[in-house]
């Protein structure tokens, strides 16, 4: 989610810094929703939104965005009992006194290290940083230790969680692919990566732990088999190239260098491991470290993130690559009507319009549209793995043409 701009009242003498913190209801790498006690003694929430990175010469800043407001002790009983949601207890105000009508926008370094404030009533929170109607805010929390830190191996933490402006918990299914996608990036960059004598299956890891299962996050640990220190450097050499390449350093012009460090293998694991965030709207917090001499590093990945590293993805092919493919032409006749959703209006951002754009500029008047190999993997996605919408069911005809082609060419057998 990225900042919104907030309509409202930029205040210059607000200040959080005597409040303190009385309860944290929900936790995901730092408290996101937190009851707060003013010097007054007043009752006081507040709930996390959203981060944006802010670009430094040294190194970037991540702003976090917060929502205050004072609550009874009515309303704070509501909150323990669960008998309200997050969403009602932002929108629904308890009393018309004014004090419980005003609300604070902020932006902070860290925690509370204030930036700006704005004061905003409820009517004027962008929809995007509202809660569904069905998150609950209390929830059963079931906790495991996590396993010892193991010396000398690569440790790999990993904690999801489902975005707070989304309905639902963490689908338990979704860990077992997401565990192997991501140990399965890892392991075969390490591979394209070792010295020729390294080349043996080597690098393996524990099973997975699932601990800490609270607000619908889950929290996995595993480890490396692996203990020697030139191949455990080479594990976290590709955990921080995976890091540049989600945090945007890497430009279109040296993507095949990144291709040739991880290896053409490891594209499709990486690929699916972004796929799973987009689907299932889950922000992940991947962390590693193999020495307890070091800090743990870490990667943080939402769904806006893994689409930007996506759409980055499709736009980079080897030159030997797009060569190979754009000597390969397949021609489909449409129907009237799958013709007639391509040609409607693309959208208006996003990668949805280049592939638009292209569809359109391929089809002509009789309805025959020529595609080449690399829009057959776009058309697919788009259509199965991105969800129901719009712009995603405009697609389906292609995919229908598609198979039309194959029965015909069964049938010439």
């Amino acid at each position: 989610m990225g900042m919104f701009k907030v309509i409202g009242t930029k205040e210059e003498n607000i200040s959080f810094d005597d409040f303190k913190k009385e309860k944290v209801f929900i936790y995901f790498d730092f408290p996101r929703l937190i009851l707060m006690s003013s010097p007054d003694d007043e009752k006081w929430i507040f709930s996390w939104l959203c981060n944006d990175e802010l670009e430094k010469e040294e190194e970037n800043e991540i702003i976090n965005r917060w929502i205050a407001f004072k609550i009874s002790d009515n309303r704070l009983k509501e909150i323990e009992s669960g008998d309200i949601s997050l969403r009602e207890l932002i929108l629904l105000c308890e009393t018309f006194e004014e004090e419980y009508l005003q609300f604070y926008i902020f932006d902070s370094v860290g925690m509370f290290d204030i930036k700006e404030v704005w004061s905003i009533t409820p009517e004027l929170i962008p929809e995007e940083y509202l809660p569904k109607d069905d998150i609950p805010i209390i929830k059963q929390r079931v906790e495991k230790s996590l396993p010892c830190f193991q010396q000398g191996k690569l440790n790999l933490d990993i904690h999801f969680f489902p975005e707070i402006s989304q309905p639902g918990e963490i689908p338990l299914a979704l860990l077992g692919p997401f565990q192997e996608n991501l140990q399965n990036y890892i392991t075969r960059s390490a591979s394209n990566l070792a010295p020729r004598e390294h080349l043996a299956e080597i690098y393996n890891w524990t099973p997975i732990n699932a601990c800490d299962f609270a607000a619908g996050s889950v929290h996995l640990y595993c480890v490396s088999i692996e203990n020697e220190v030139e191949k455990v450097e080479i594990l976290e050499e590709c955990c921080e190239i995976l890091k540049v390449l989600c945090d945007g350093k890497y430009p279109i012009d040296k993507l095949e260098k990144f291709e040739s460090k991880i290896g053409e293998k490891a594209f499709t694991p990486l690929k699916m491991f972004l796929y799973h965030i987009i689907e299932n709207n889950i922000s992940v917090n991947l962390k590693w470290n193999y020495s307890n001499d070091r800090k743990w590093k870490s990667l943080i990945l939402n769904k806006r993130k893994a689409q930007k590293v996506l759409d980055f993805m499709d736009e980079y092919k080897s030159e030997e690559n797009k060569r190979y493919e754009e000597s390969i032409r397949i021609v489909i006749k449409l129907t009237q009507s799958e013709a007639d959703d391509i040609r409607k209006p693309a959208p208006t951002s996003g990668g949805f319009q280049g592939l638009f754009e292209k569809l359109q500029m391929n089809l002509d008047d009789n309805n025959i549209l020529t595609l080449h190999i690399e829009d057959l993997e776009r058309i697919v996605r788009y259509a199965l793995e991105y969800g129901k919408g719009g712009y995603q069911q405009r697609l389906f005809g292609i995919i229908n043409a598609l198979e039309r082609m194959k029965i015909s060419i069964r049938g010439l057998r």
